[in-house]
């Protein structure tokens, strides 16, 4: 028996043995709030023993890319590994704080081979909110179809390429990858430009992917490092 039923299985025992849910007369004992608690916090429990090993934030790497931030307009953390994003940080550290977590955890381990990745709008981009969800949302769109350019789906999935000896596929992109819009010179870019400098990242990114995809990352990564630290705060 797995973790998962073992816990459950003490949850259940737990509330047997406190008479919760047994009627006297007519009457009906209510499951305190502390259950609920106790009973999501053991899911967590299990789900984290059960699924693959999520890295922290720190684990993501910068990718070299041409010219400055000023002409691109935006920035591309990337790794081989399956990382936590800056945007989940909080409750990885905290489970109890997010009320879908578990949902969370059980579809990163219903998808272990595809490419996890998102796009967000910083402070240094503009003040206001509707400005940054609209430039993030830019950067998605040409994320997509960069990445179709190069044969791949919007989940890093290869695309069948046909050639002389019939339909092959080329492996897929796994990890994970995220992108910051952080200069304002990315509201007045041009889709051309956008999509030119995308372009060049996706090609690089695949690049690093395959390369560090087909190496034992353990050897790439020293675990007893400075990785397994407490993630440092990056500024964008």
């Amino acid at each position: 028996m797995n973790h998962n039923g073992i816990l459950t299985k003490l949850v259940k025992l737990n509330w047997c043995s406190l008479g919760i849910g047994a009627k006297t007369g007519n009457s009906k004992y209510k499951i305190p709030i502390w259950s609920h608690i106790f009973f999501k916090s053991v899911q967590i429990m299990a789900l984290q023993n059960n699924s693959r090993r999520i890295m922290p934030y720190s684990f993501l790497q910068r990718l070299p890319k041409s010219g400055d931030a000023t002409t691109t307009g935006f920035t591309l953390l990337f790794s081989p590994e399956p990382c936590f994003l800056v945007t989940s940080s909080a409750w990885a550290i905290n489970p109890g704080i997010c009320p879908t977590v578990s949902n969370n955890f059980q579809r990163w381990n219903q998808r272990p081979q595809a490419l996890w990745w998102s796009a967000i709008g910083t402070l240094k981009l503009a003040p206001k909110r509707v400005l940054r969800s609209w430039a993030a949302r830019r950067l998605r769109v040409a994320f997509v179809e960069s990445l179709r350019k190069c044969g791949y789906s919007q989940d890093g999935v290869r695309i069948s390429v046909n050639k002389k000896n019939g339909v092959f596929h080329q492996p897929s992109l796994k990890g994970t990858v995220q992108i910051f819009a952080n200069n304002p010179s990315l509201i007045k870019m041009r889709n051309h430009d956008l999509m030119k400098q995308m372009d060049f990242t996706v090609q690089l990114l695949i690049k690093k992917l395959t390369e560090t995809g087909s190496k034992n990352s353990r050897n790439r990564f020293d675990y007893s490092g400075r990785h397994q630290g407490k993630d440092k705060k990056r500024t964008f």
